[in-house]
Order: structure tokens, then sequence, then C-alpha cells
């Protein structure tokens, strides 16, 4: 006869009922999920950034950007939801999702601007290039101000309607994958 372990809080639910229970996820999960996949995002944002440049065209990083928030936001949706009703499961992504795009958002700001303002220091202390070849003065700063930084942060803000939408689309697969184990579950007699 082999040694059975029972836990005090398993005595009282069978087998069907231990993975019916509604599990509601905790805001700390939600705010680690969304920090852990913002930091991803903002890696995957730099990374189409750098393809955009080595093609000269920016078209990966506007067409990428958006599908890495939607993806991102996504996959910590799924992580932070489940075992709930549909309606939660999608409650809980849509949260999920808004965090992980508002984090990515303010980090990949952050990182951006004061890159900015680095670089822009750095040439004005120094505005001799070693080859002896003189850099644009202060046009260069004022035209990364006023085009790329509003145009990064519009693609950004705009991003974090599809992290929306990402985290409700993650909440609904978790909830059906759910569904679907709870359905293989129930079919199973309980191990005896």
């Amino acid at each position: 006869m082999a040694h059975e372990q029972h836990f005090p809080s398993d005595e009282r639910f069978s087998h069907a009922e231990r993975y019916t229970r509604p599990i509601k996820p905790s805001w700390k999960s939600l705010i680690l999920y969304g920090l852990l996949f913002a930091v991803l995002l903002v890696f995957a944002q730099y990374a189409l950034g750098y393809i955009s440049g080595r093609l000269s065209s920016l078209y990966p990083w506007l067409i990428g950007t958006p599908l890495c928030y939607l993806l991102f936001s996504g996959f910590s949706a799924l992580k932070t939801t489940g075992l709930q009703e549909k309606s939660q499961d999608i409650r809980w992504g849509c949260r999920s999702g808004l965090l992980t795009s508002l984090f990515g958002m303010l980090l990949g700001s952050l990182i951006v601007i004061s890159y900015v303002i680095l670089t822009v220091k750095t040439l004005q202390a120094s505005p001799q290039l070693s080859a002896g070849h003189s850099l644009p003065g202060p046009g260069l700063g004022i035209l990364i101000l006023v085009f790329f930084i509003p145009v990064f942060l519009l693609v950004n803000f705009g991003s974090i309607f599809l992290g929306l939408l990402g985290g409700m689309l993650g909440g609904l697969l978790r909830s059906r994958l759910s569904t679907v184990k709870h359905n293989k579950d129930t079919s199973v007699p309980p191990y005896q």
C-alpha cells in the first residue's frame, strides 16, 4: 500500500472540484508579470529599432512595435489568469495587458529620452570629430526633439490599446484552455 499524503484543504473537495474553484489573481502577480513582459517588450522594441536602422527604414519598427504590444500583453494575460469565469478572465486579462503596456511605454520612453539627452549633451560638449568634421549643432537636437520623440511616444501610446486587446485575447484563451482542461479532468475518475 503506497503512502498517501493528505492535505487538510484537499479533503473537503473532490478531484473535479479542485480544478473548478475560482482562483483570483493577485495584484502582485499582475504587477510582477507586467514588469517582466514590459522589459521583454522593450528589448523586442529596441531589436526592431536596430533592424530598422540596418534597413534604413522605419517600417519594421512602426509595424513591429504594435505587434509586440499585442503579443507580450497577451503572454502576460496568459500567465496571470485562469480557472475563473470567462468574464473575470477577460477582465483580469485586460488589466494585465494594460499594466504590461503602460510599464513598457514608460520604460521605453525613459530609456529613449535619457539616451537622446545624453547624446545631445555629448555632441554639444565635443563639437569636433577626430577627423576634423564638425557635427551639426543644435539643429540635430531640435530635429530629434521635434520629430523622433513625438513619433516614438505616439506609436507607443497608440499601442496601449493593442495591449488591452492582447490582454483580453490572452484572458479569453486562458479561460478556454481552463475549460478544456476541466472537461478532460472531470471525465477521469479521481485517484484512489
